[in-house]
Parts: C-alpha cells; structure tokens; sequence
C-alpha cells in the first residue's frame, strides 16, 4: 500500500513540470452587423474547431457554431449587445463582449468658434478604409497576444506550488485513512 501511494505520489510530482498552459483568448471585429470571433491560444496557434456560443444581453442564446482551421468563425447579428463564450479543448475557455450597431451617443456641441466641415469628399471608399484599418491593427492583435503569451507561462513557482497542494491532498488523504484504521 505504502509504495503504491509512494509510486502514485512521485508520478503526481513530475506531471505539473510538463504540463503547458492553454490558455485562450478571443477577439472580436464588428463591421455593421457582420461579426468576426477569432480565438488564438497562448501560444498564438488557433483554436480549430472550438465551439462558440454567443449570448444576447438577456442570457439567451443566439447563435452556436465552430471556429474554422483559422480560429474564426463570422455571423450576423441584430444590433445590441453580446457575450461570445468561446470553449476548446480539454475546457479551456475565452469570453468577450461586445456591441453590435451603434450606441446612442450624446451629441456634443461644438464652439462657435470651430467649424466643422460635414460631407467631405473622400478619394477611399468605407469598405478600403476598415480593410487598411484592419491590416493596421493586426501587429496590435499580435502584440495582445505575445503579452497573453507571456503572462500565461508556467513558472518554477506555479510548478512548486502545484506539487504542494497535490502532497496536501496526499498527505490529507493518508491523515484520514491512518484515523479510520487507528479508530
């Protein structure tokens, strides 16, 4: 019994040391009604096949899908608001809101000493301008998820600290066992 438990133990201890993070996260791209959900884990690679649910404010589901090889997954959606849940492997999980249309905003007054030239012309058209707007944006997408990256590794300390509460456990679980059979 003893070296069973011994045995259980040591293969408990070295686990943890090769375990790796999985964290997720989701992004969102809203253009009109057209919703984008991109899912990276922390390693960047993309979340093939996660399964996507989308909420409306009220909790009731709206939508369900998976995300493509690419981790994306498009939908239309009637303005309001939303809560995307994105769920991969083994669990793992990403949420993220967002609104789709747009909000009542409070008109602000300009002074009268500002002019403010409405219906200019434009050489660009709506949809060029969001696709530059979009290619911008993808070294920010990139930079967010190197920092998710970096704050997800497991360190020395979470590797020690795991082995301490499965010995806890261990140590607890020998505790009662050794009390029912003095008892």
């Amino acid at each position: 019994m003893r070296r069973a438990l011994l045995l259980i133990a040591l293969l408990t201890a070295l686990l943890p040391a090769t375990a790796t993070a999985h964290k997720i996260t989701a992004f969102t791209d809203i253009e009109g009604n057209r919703v984008e959900i991109s899912a990276y884990f922390n390693n960047r690679t993309p979340v093939k096949k996660g399964e996507v649910k989308v909420y409306d404010s009220g909790g009731k589901l709206v939508f369900e899908g998976k995300t493509n090889k690419e981790g994306v997954i498009d939908l239309n959606l009637k303005p309001g608001k939303y809560r995307a849940v994105v769920i991969a492997e083994l669990g793992h999980r990403a949420e993220a809101t967002f609104t789709v249309g747009k909000e009542e905003s409070k008109e602000v007054k300009n002074p009268p000493d500002i002019q403010v030239k409405k219906n200019y012309p434009c050489q660009f058209s709506e949809e060029e301008l969001r696709k530059v707007i979009r290619e911008e944006l993808l070294p920010l997408r990139e930079a967010l998820l190197k920092i998710e990256e970096e704050n997800s590794e497991v360190s020395l300390r979470d590797i020690i600290g795991g082995i301490g509460w499965i010995l806890g456990i261990f140590g607890g679980a020998l505790l009662l066992s050794n009390r029912r059979r003095d008892g």
